[in-house]
This record gives C-alpha cells, structure tokens and sequence, in this order.
C-alpha cells in the first residue's frame, strides 16, 4: 500500500465488484431494487439511506451488529479500518469484561461477520480472501493496496438504536445496573433526569466537579452511573439511561456473540397437529364468510364493529373473541373481507358502512380445503394485522374494537419473518410426522435478530406465533414454559416462498398443505340417530349439501351433522328436492340409508310445499281448501290482507318474499313457484363488497431473480455511459486537472463518502456543508472531537467557533467551548459551515 493508491469511494467499489457479489447486495437490500438503479453511483446512495440501512440492521445476528459497534469506536466511518484492528478491539473488551473464553467469539468468527456486513453492502473494502472476502487466505505473492481495509458505509453507525450496544462496556455500569439504579432514584433526582430528557441531554451545573458533596443529585446520579461527566461543570445524559427511561427495547447483557446451535427438541406428530389446527382455523374462516354474507356487519361512524354486533357474531359462530378476531384477521389479510356498501343492501339496511365479504370470498368457497389453506397462509405473509390486541384495554381505559386501527401493529411482519427465520435455523431431522422445535425461541431471537426481539414486547411476540399456530405455519409445544416453536412442513414451505418468491415455491406450498390433510372423504356414515359422520374433509360440493340438510354437531376433520325435522325443510325452502336430498344420501351412504332418516325426509317433502304462492302481486293455492282456510284466518294471514278468489287460491297485495316470510313465522311452510308451477329460490344472494383492488408489488409482478438480473444490466449500462462520458470530458480537460484520480472527482461532485474522500486525499476533506456537515458532527460527537463551525446567529451575524460537539440531534448541536468550557447550542440549519481541527 503507499499514500498515493486512493482507498477507493463505496460507488467505484461497488462498480468493481463481479455481478454475482452486487447481486447478493441486491438480494439481501430488495429495498434498492425498485426502480432498477441506472448505475453504481445510484445503487451506493440507496445504499446509504438511513431507512434502508435500518431495515438491514434488522436482519443482522449480534456479532454483525457489534463488529458495527467496534467499528464505529475504531472510526472506520471516517478512515480504514483494519479487519485485525477490530478482532483486537472486540476480543480485548470481552477479556476486560470477563467473559468467559468459550463464549468470546474466535477471530475466523469475526472475519465472517465481517463478511457478512460486505454482503448487505453495511461495509466496503476488500479481505485477502477469495473474491475479496474477509475469511480465507491470500493466494497472492504480493498483497493488494488497502487490503483487508474496510469502512463503514453512511448511516450505518448512526442508524443502530439509541443507547443501543451489545459489547460489554468495562468501566461503565450495565444495562441491568441502571434498570434497577432508575428504580431508586429520588424524585428530585428523577425531575432532574426528565429536564435533561426532554433537553436534549446536556446540563451545566456546578455540582459536576469531582469533589462535589456525594448527597447531592448531580453526583449522586453520577456515581450511579444514571449521568456522565463532561468535564468539570457539564453533565451528558447517557443515551442508553434516555432510552431505559423512555421504555425503549434494548438487548439484554447477556446477549451472546459466539454463533452456537439453537437447542431443539421434538414435538411428536406436530404436522398432525398443525393439520388439525388449520383446519379448525380454516372452517371458522368459511362459517365467518357465510354469515357475513348472509347478515353483513354494520360499522360504526369511526369504522369499527360495536360491541353488541362483535357479541352476536360470536354467538352466531359459537367462538370466542380471540377466534373471531383471528379469523377476521386472516380473512382482512387474504382480502376476502372489507368495509364498504354491499350488494345488494341488507334487509334492514342502516345508512352506513358494512363489514362484508368481497367478490374473491366466492372463489375461497368453492375452492377446495387445500388451496383454502394456501389462500390464508400467503395472505398473511406481509400483514401487520394485530387480533390479539382485540378487547384489552387501550390507554384510555377503553375496549379495543374489532377494525380499530389500535389491531394493527407495523412491526408486526419483521416479527412474524423473525420467528419463522429462527424456526429455520434448525436441521429438520424429525421423522415422519414429528416436528423439531427451538427450546426457546427468546433466546435464538436474541442472536440472530437482536433489534426486533428486542423491541418486541412478550405480548406481541406470543400473539404473532399463536397466529402462525393457528394456520399450521409453526408447531408449540404447550409443556414447555418458554415459547417452544417449530416449523411445519407447511412452514417449511413459506420459508422457502418467502426466500424465492417463485412459482415453484408457491407450487411447492400447495403440495405440502395437500401433504398435510388427509384425502377428502369419499363416503359418509349414516346412523340410526340421524347423525351423519363424514371420515375426513368434505369437498366443497359434499360441504354444501350437508350443510345445507344437516346441522353441525361436532366439527374436525372427521366432522358429525345431524339430520333433523328443521334442517330438511330448510333445504326444501331453497329448492332442494327430496328426489336430490335422497340421491345425496344413497350416493354416499355405507350401506343403506337407514330408515330413520328416510321417513324423516319423506314426512317433511309430504308436509312440505303444499301451500303454493306466485307474483299477483302474489298469490297462494292449495289443493287442501281446508289447509287454505287455516291460514288465511289465523293471525298472520289477516295481516297480509288475503282475499279468497277460489276454493283452493288466495292472493295478497303484499309482495311474494313477505308472504312466504310471514307465513313461515307463523308455522305455514309455503313454497315459492314461477308461472310454470317451478320451484324458485327466493333466499337472497350472499351481500359482497367490491374491494379496492391491492396495490401490486414487484415481488408479485416479477421473481426475485429476475429483478436482480434487471437491475444488474441497468447498473451495468449505466457505468458503461458514464465511463464513455467521463473519457469523452476528460480528452478537453486542461493539464491542471487531468491527474485527478475517479475517486476524489466523485467526491466533488457529492457521489462518495466522507470516509472515502478522506482516505483518498490522505487528510481532511476540508469545508463540509449540507448532509456532509451533519455527518462530520455527528462523527465528532462520537469521538470526542474538535470541531471549527461556521454559523449565522439570530440577527444574521455570521461567526466561527470551535466547539467540541456533545449531542446532535431534535435539529440542534449542543456543544462545549474548549477554551471556556461553556455549554453552547446551535440550531442545524443556521450552521453554514464544518470544518476539522487539523
């Protein structure tokens, strides 16, 4: 390496990585996708947006996150770093700390966290390893410039949560120590911790000095570790004690950085009963569309469903709140149901909006168990729907609605993709129908997602993975007191669908639900009770007719329906002839129908229909003039007005559907008939909503891989244009300027880093203003750096001062003079100028 080789900006690295390498970036930031990037310049900016760079964080283990700590201490945000430099940093502080040697991660450990940063594109620099990588060794005679440097790209280390750390701190108090010192704190101590909470921080006082009386506040929080000494009269708030007060997650202490195996175990016959409990899910969600369909939910004004609506669906369906809301979940999530006017309109419609089943809930129901299941599953992939919450109580003491916006959580899929990755990170070597299980799913959260674990509360986490029960995703283990999960074969499969998004992984997902439930019963078991048992799941037309004869007495997959008096007639009220309900039966049936059954269904068809009723406005005939007459004198026919017009016909002005209605309430079954004396069905159309159509993804519209073959063409042809154009100025360009390396000629013009165009220039890189500014103030704060700023106060007076910055953050600088020791503030946008102390 010499001083004149520039260590390379994070664009003209990227831009000399092979396609393979950029294309793992691209698969481990999918955010940067879309649009396709039209270069290497413009994949590096994406890059380093502070929301991009936080999605990442989420998805790393605790070492990658704290070689970004160790890092950030060594100011590879700044300069290079050395990939030695950093094993050093990090196993010296666990040594310091006393952590005891099996659990300290080795140096390959290390390297291949580091290997890791590379590929989410966190990091930039290149290892003595193959293709540049940090782990392996060198097959060179000579090493490269700058090898096994690295840097840390923008926003990594300022995007890590406040007062976030996973490295052990030796002269500093730990997490659980300034738990419990804020527990026993003074409320004069306690007032004085919330001033400087909502002040940015940073207080002056007299009471800092070190000789200070120990009763005090000042120095009593100080010594509890609650406050940090500036100097002699400025205390700083700790960002971690400002993050414990504000209730924000943070790791615990023992969060281990040594990668080990999850410890498992094994949960017999799990795809049974993941099977069992899908299926129970999925015939909640079918009886949850049938009555929605047939008596739609009004809503509230602020769009929730009222209380006394949630109790009668409830009792209507026969569970219990945490079921109902689940299914409305699920069903919400698959965009089977949704809020709007119906067609057509409720009976007794109220004015409002109606919770209702959209047009796709047709095609849920005549679809069979199988794709059902995968309807429901791939639905709730991405939905941050949250039914646990539904019923508790909300800040202001009140019950949380079914549809309140307070059920929907956005943290909910990176916890739900947390606990499916964790289940993923065990060898599935059960056999047959068992399923192996983390012990503790906590504890394998906190290494390898150590961000959203820690951020997800206990309530969350076990309402995310009774939701992936409930669907047969995730198998739990109720023995065991920690929250013991592992993945069904159907989990298996969304896992892998998650990862691809191909056709042949969804393909692959059918084939495992289809694995999962037993074949569809192909006979039924009629008894002499009445009672039908159906061996299995029905098909959705065997559903249909049973349901439309039977009662359900005992659902499951081998299912129980009685047949009764009520129940045949009403399948004759819809237009199912005895002829059809008999054929149904001797179909199915093992055996013979019994007799029982039989004389049921022909004394209800000989009852049945004997009262006739047409268009008038309607009319009723009947061959039993005596049968005729009952009904027009009793109570029910005197409200409809009948007049005898012959022995055996009557008619009304009401229309037909009220007479019907009328005279059923009263106990007269009356059929209805079209002019041709043919039976008709006047049972209204199931009430459907038409749905806002969902706004389409690109995971959707196009497989992962081909989207990143895309954008690497695109980054390919837009380097391609710009190396012809910089050939194309560089041919006019005058002798002073045609020595200036690529790198610092980015760095101009804004596209690299500060770090990169430090290290190429061999020093500072003089005035920074705008982003760059904010960067190099932020850098400062951490390191404890001087700093020059150029500013205009209030009157528009510009000034120079330098300032060792403290804080930056809420749009100002807080600051302590070197000279003076003075605490000063600056506002960020009256900052005109950064410049480094040389």
């Amino acid at each position: 390496m010499t001083s004149t080789t520039p260590f390379a900006l994070f664009s003209d690295w990227l831009a000399g990585q092979p396609d393979q390498f950029v294309g793992t970036i691209l698969s481990n930031r999918p955010d940067a996708l879309s649009p396709p990037p039209k270069s290497s310049q413009v994949l590096a900016a994406r890059l380093q947006l502070r929301a991009s760079v936080s999605r990442a964080l989420t998805k790393l283990p605790a070492l990658e996150l704290a070689c970004i700590e160790a890092a950030a201490d060594l100011g590879a945000d700044a300069e290079p770093v050395t990939a030695d430099a950093l094993i050093d940093y990090i196993l010296d502080l666990l040594s310091r700390a006393e952590v005891p040697a099996n659990q300290r991660p080795t140096a390959a450990h290390i390297r291949t966290g580091l290997d890791t940063l590379r590929a989410y594109g966190l990091i930039w620099g290149n290892g003595a390893g193959p293709r540049g990588t940090f782990t392996g060794k060198s097959t060179r005679k000579k090493p490269l410039p700058w090898q096994d440097y690295f840097c840390l790209s923008d926003e990594v280390a300022t995007s890590l949560p406040p007062g976030w750390y996973l490295l052990p701190n030796p002269d500093g108090p730990s997490r659980s120590q300034l738990r419990t010192a804020l527990t026993k704190v003074t409320d004069r101590q306690q007032r004085l911790l919330d001033t400087l909470a909502n002040s940015g921080g940073l207080g002056v006082t007299k009471d800092a000095h070190p000789d200070a009386d120990p009763s005090l506040p000042v120095p009593a929080l100080i010594n509890a570790g609650l406050l940090e000494r500036i100097d002699e009269g400025t205390v700083r708030l700790p960002a971690t004690v400002r993050a414990l007060m504000r209730g924000v997650g943070l790791a615990d202490d023992d969060v281990p950085l040594r990668p080990e195996t999850p410890a498992t175990h094994v949960i017999a016959s799990g795809n049974d009963r993941a099977a069992a409990t899908a299926w129970e899910t999925l015939r909640q969600a079918t009886d949850l569309l049938d009555l929605l369909g047939t008596n739609p939910a009004p809503t509230l004004k602020n769009g929730v469903i009222g209380v006394r609506e949630t109790r009668n669906l409830i009792e209507e369906l026969g569970v219990d709140i945490s079921e109902l809301a689940r299914g409305v979940a699920n069903l919400g999530a698959a965009g089977l149901v949704h809020v709007g006017t119906p067609h057509p309109l409720p009976l007794h419609d109220t004015g409002g909006d109606y919770f209702a089943p959209t047009l796709a809930a047709d095609g849920f129901l005549d679809a069979d168990l199988v794709d059902r299941w995968v309807s429901l599953t791939v639905g709730t992939r991405t939905s941050d729907a949250a039914p646990w919450r539904v019923d508790q109580l909300n800040e202001e003491g009140k019950r949380i609605a079914l549809l309140s916006p307070q059920t929907r959580l956005s943290g909910v899929p990176s916890i739900r993709e947390m606990v499916l990755a964790c289940c993923a990170q065990v060898a599935s070597s059960a056999s047959g129908n068992d399923v192996v299980a983390l012990t503790d799913l906590r504890e394998c959260a906190a290494y390898y997602y150590p961000i959203t674990n820690a951020r997800c509360t206990d309530e969350t986490l076990s309402g995310v993975v009774d939701e992936l029960v409930a669907l047969g995703i995730v198998v739990r283990d109720p023995g065991v007191e920690t929250i013991s999960v592992g993945l069904s074969e159907v989990g298996k499969a969304i896992v892998a669908l998650i990862e691809s998004g191909t056709a042949e992984a969804f393909d692959d997902l059918r084939a495992a639900c289809n694995n999962l439930l037993p074949p569809n019963a192909s006979y039924l078991m009629l008894q002499a009770d009445n009672t039908i048992v159906v061996p299995g799941p029905a098909s959705p037309e065997m559903e249909r007719m049973l349901s439309s004869i039977a009662q359900l007495e005992s659902p499951g997959l081998a299912s129980v329906y009685r047949v009764t008096e009520d129940s045949l007639r009403d399948a004759l009220d819809t237009g199912i002839n005895a002829a059809d309900i008999s054929e149904f039966l001797s179909r199915y049936a093992v055996g013979e129908v019994p007799q029982s059954i039989t004389y049921l269904l022909d004394d209800v068809a000989r009852r049945h229909g004997r009262l006739r009723g047409g268009p008038a406005a309607s009319f009723i005939r009947c061959d039993d003039p005596a049968l005729l007459a009952s009904f027009q004198s009793h109570q029910a026919g005197q409200s409809l007005a009948l007049r005898k017009i012959a022995e055996t016909v009557l008619i009304s002005q009401a229309p037909l559907a009220q007479v019907i209605e009328t005279a059923r309430n009263a106990g007269f079954s009356i059929i209805a008939e079209d002019a041709e004396g043919l039976v008709l069905d006047l049972g209204r159309a199931p009430c459907r909503i038409e749905a806002p159509a969902p706004v389409p993804t690109a995971r959707t519209t196009m497989p992962e891989p081909e989207r990143i073959s895309q954008a690497l063409t695109a980054i390919a042809d837009g380097n391609r244009a710009a190396e012809h154009a910089g050939s194309s100025s560089g041919a006019t360009a005058s002798g002073s300027t045609a020595g200036v390396s690529g790198s610092v000629a980015d760095s101009a013009t804004g596209t690299g880093t500060a770090a990169g165009a430090s290290a190429s220039t061999g020093g500072t890189s003089g005035y920074a203003s705008g982003t760059e500014a904010f960067k190099l103030l932020q850098r400062a704060a951490r390191h404890g750096d001087d700093l020059y700023l150029s500013y205009v106060d209030r009157n528009g007076k510009p000034g120079r001062k330098r300032v060792r910055p403290v804080t930056v953050s809420g749009g100002q600088v807080d600051a302590i003079d070197p000279a003076t020791s003075q605490v000063l503030r600056f506002l960020l946008h009256r900052i005109t100028e950064v410049h480094p102390v040389d």
